[in-house]
């Protein structure tokens, strides 16, 4: 008896923790696609991601949003969205995922937490975000160098494989 109690709290625990972490996002590892990540010509890669943390979002989702334009809707801790960016300023913000509220809420609305990026042709930016457990918007945004963001979301799975 002892041994299927045993059982039935590792399946339970390595359950949590999957949940906890965001692991069950699909799509390859940055460590795997790094090299293959490359501005595109006249336009600047911007790399937005939010590194798992063991308390995690589990089933949080937040979508991306830029200009009225929805990037993903599936952003959670653990992943990271690369996107092809005009150059000049760009705001990235985010808004936790409410079927309420759908994207047009947010068509012409830029808020005051919003990352504005000057974007430069053939560069490539790292955005960072950190988020609390149930919160809406982000604790923090910031750019990060590209040695810190390359080592921060080694890990994390990408949502937009082209």
């Amino acid at each position: 008896m002892k041994k299927y109690i045993h059982r039935s709290i590792l399946i339970l625990a390595t359950i949590t923790i999957g949940l906890l972490t965001g692991c069950g996002t699909s799509g390859p590892r940055y460590s795997t696609v790094e090299t293959s990540l490359k501005p595109e010509p006249g336009k600047g890669l911007v790399i937005i991601y939010a590194k798992s943390a063991f308390w995690g979002g589990g089933p949080n989702k937040w979508k991306i949003m830029t200009k009225g334009e929805l990037l993903t809707s599936k952003f959670k801790l653990g992943t990271f969205y690369a996107y092809q960016a005009n150059p000049g300023f760009l705001p990235i913000w985010t808004i936790k995922n409410n079927p309420v509220m759908g994207v047009g809420d947010f068509n012409n609305y830029v808020p005051q937490n919003a990352k504005t990026i000057p974007v430069e042709p053939n560069q490539t930016y790292y955005l960072e975000f950190k988020f609390n457990m149930g919160s809406f918007t982000p604790l923090e945004s910031r750019c990060v160098s590209k040695e810190e963001g390359e080592r921060e979301i080694k890990n994390c799975k990408w949502l937009n494989p082209w």
